[in-house]
């Protein structure tokens, strides 16, 4: 009757059921049972099972070839790019209903386990079969996508940017396929509306957005798939972050959706605030200092933002291109840019007090801006006098009166 019945004790009842024969499983369960009398702990060894469950799970003799499959093709990939395709062609071609079940069985348990090269090969084995006129073929290509979409969930992912982007490519073209465009619409339906906004969101242009959701809102189909979609897409471009949070309904936000609308959200407040350094920026957007640089980074090799990244005195800062004013250090005193003529007839208290008037006019015509504001208070210094001045230009104005020479 006692409550302290050790977790292995029950454990040991399981194992001898697994190891056991038909008599050795009976009297397993037999006690088994005689410890549900105590209803107390029904609960304990439900929870002993699940657990055991899942370690036979991670045991599954298929899970270990599946490790050495991922082992094997990330230090050969070339190799396993040509089986894989052959692997998905057999199993596309298999001639008898029997042996497709049983190609589609192995070929996603292969694709499962070799992610980092099954992007590039399912996607032009996609675009190679997706135009066929044999509508059995067209048949076998879609169950083999739903497949592999409930296979796992970084696959099922995988599937709808493979899918995205084929569509994308397609309304590049100069005449585009409508029969390509109207099956990849088909296969997106496979999935679940969550899975589509997101690749939508992260890999699709404003015409592939526009195109692809207006073709689903055309289609007869269940309202839950169309408004996730819609709801996710309004929020994202409409909407602030909490409201996009919302909109997933308690669902964890993936940090690629995130990042975009993090992005978004701060491209235009960012482009205006001039060289800041980029601790201070990660500070005012809630982020780390190395999520903070990797999006900045993103945003350069999109050619979003004209900037760059530079060390300057052990500090990271963001440097803005289309600013002239350049960040001042010790070695670069002599090279004063971007202080217009008018401005040398300014003291620099009038200097300082006309970029106050500027940030502030910004602040209120862009309220989500990134506490700029308090970036201006006392952050440049002069490194040979040591006065402070609330703005960079009121900085490079002191140096090229006081300091020139």
């Amino acid at each position: 009757d006692s409550l302290d019945v050790d977790e292995h004790i029950i454990t040991s009842f399981i194992e001898r059921a697994m190891t056991s024969n038909a008599t050795g499983v009976e009297v397993v369960f037999s006690d088994l049972l005689s410890l549900q009398n105590n209803p107390l702990l029904i609960d304990k060894i439900f929870q002993t099972i699940l657990k055991r469950l899942i370690k036979v799970r991670e045991l599954n003799p298929e899970e270990k070839i599946a490790d050495m499959i991922t082992y094997l093709s990330a230090h050969k990939p070339e190799y396993y790019h040509e089986k894989l395709n052959t692997l998905l062609e057999d199993t596309l071609n298999s001639e008898e209903e029997k042996g497709f079940y049983q190609n589609l069985k192995t070929t996603s348990l292969v694709v499962r386990s070799s992610l980092l090269i099954a992007g590039d090969v399912i996607e032009k084995f996609m675009q190679k079969n997706i135009v066929t006129s044999d509508a059995y073929v067209e048949d076998r290509l879609k169950r083999m996508v739903s497949a592999f979409g409930v296979a796992s969930v970084d696959l099922l992912q995988l599937l709808c940017r493979i899918l995205v982007n084929i569509y994308k490519q397609e309304l590049e073209k100069e005449e585009s396929d409508e029969t390509i465009t109207r099956r990849i619409i088909s296969f997106l339906t496979m999935f679940d509306g969550l899975s589509v906004a997101i690749s939508l969101v992260t890999l699709g242009s404003e015409a592939t957005v526009e195109s692809i959701t207006n073709a689903i809102k055309e289609m007869a189909l269940n309202n839950s798939f169309k408004k996730i979609i819609t709801d996710v897409l309004t929020v994202f471009n409409e909407g602030s972050y909490e409201d996009l949070v919302k909109a997933f309904q308690g669902r964890i936000l993936p940090e690629n959706v995130e990042f975009e609308m993090m992005k978004k959200k701060y491209i235009t407040s960012l482009s205006k605030v001039g060289s800041i350094p980029l601790e201070l920026f990660a500070e005012r957007i809630g982020l780390s200092v190395d999520r903070a640089e990797k999006m900045i980074y993103d945003m350069i090799l999109q050619e979003e933002i004209p900037a760059r990244i530079e060390l300057v005195s052990g500090r990271l800062y963001i440097v803005q291109d289309i600013d002239e004013a350049e960040v001042i250090t010790e070695e670069s005193t002599e090279e004063i840019t971007g202080v217009k003529k008018e401005a040398l007839e300014k003291t620099d208290e009038e200097v300082e007090q006309l970029d106050q008037k500027e940030v502030t006019e910004t602040l209120e015509e862009h309220p989500e801006q990134i506490g700029t504001e308090k970036i201006l208070e006392k952050e440049f210094a002069c490194t040979q006098c040591q006065k402070s001045f609330k703005t960079e230009r009121g900085l490079k104005m002191h140096i090229s009166r006081v300091h020139k020479k």
